[in-house]
């Protein structure tokens, strides 16, 4: 695989880890726009793209806030936000909701789905929550004590 291949590949792929990872010294909304900015979107675009997505996740009143400032729900949808800015392809999600309290997890699990059915965007999404699996996901491979399998006989 050549350089070029990797980077192509990685300009199409979004990818939100368990914890927010959010920057400290960076507001709600300057966050969501880090990817985009990496990615050369001029100023007023991204500022719009933003704040669209803010408010799809119901953060519109927190833009200005800094991720210390935010509920961990919050800081969550902000990581969302800033994964979909990107408008990737593929969105690769490992274990997202995980930190959340089971009702918090609820309410960004239907807010996951409302926002996905809105965009339908191709999603591998990590969980050890089968019920998790189950209210999110159209497909669910199993890999059965932790290992990833080769043949069709263990998924």
């Amino acid at each position: 695989m050549t350089a070029g291949t990797v980077a192509a590949a990685r300009s199409r792929l979004g990818y939100m880890l368990a914890r927010d990872a959010l920057m400290p010294w960076r507001t709600a909304r300057q966050n969501v726009e880090f990817g985009m900015e990496l990615r050369g979107v001029g100023k007023s675009e991204r500022l719009r793209n933003a704040e669209r997505l803010m408010d799809m996740m119901k953060l519109g009143p927190y833009m200005d806030h800094y991720p210390g400032q935010l509920s961990q729900g919050q800081r969550q949808r902000v990581a969302l936000a800033r994964t979909w800015a990107i408008s990737p392809e593929v969105l690769l999600m490992d274990e997202p909701f995980s930190a959340l309290d089971a009702q918090t997890r609820e309410v960004l699990q239907n807010e996951f789905l409302d926002i996905w059915m809105r965009g339908k965007k191709s999603i591998i999404f990590v969980t050890h929550d089968l019920n998790e699996a189950v209210t999110l996901a159209d497909r669910i491979i199993g890999f059965p004590k932790g290992r990833s399998c080769s043949s069709s006989k263990c998924c």
